[in-house]
């Protein structure tokens, strides 16, 4: 928990965000959701969209640390920042709900494919 940084907000895990979350930032908020869900011990956690308001050192921070907690087993992280996703990742591309590629995020990178025109869309913002 304090792994996640809840150990900084002013209540720890029990903080109030307040109403519709307005009284920490976007990236405490969802540290904070993270760190309680990790508190709750569940066998899978999946993560949707739940890094995005965080800019990537502060995103690679919390996955390294649910890695070296390694509580849940298993992370599902679902995102649309490619950019986001380390080298060795395993990685899956997910088109219109059908499964169009999957492998390290790296091998996905250098084959040219559906990844790595999401990763040059969103470096460019989703235009």
């Amino acid at each position: 928990m304090a792994a996640l940084d809840a150990g900084t907000l002013p209540e720890g895990l029990g903080t109030t965000a307040g109403e519709r979350g307005t009284a920490l930032s976007g990236g405490r908020l969802q540290r904070l959701a993270i760190a309680r869900a990790v508190v709750a011990r569940p066998r899978v956690l999946v993560l949707d969209g739940a890094l995005g308001r965080l800019d990537a050192a502060a995103a690679g921070t919390v996955r390294e640390r649910l890695t070296r907690l390694r509580v849940p087993p298993i992370i599902i992280e679902i995102t649309h920042r490619a950019d986001m996703i380390a080298d060795e990742t395993p990685a899956a591309v997910v088109d219109r709900g059908r499964g169009v590629e999957r492998g390290t995020a790296r091998g996905l990178r250098a084959r040219g494919t559906a990844f790595a025109r999401l990763e040059l869309r969103s470096d460019r913002g989703f235009r």
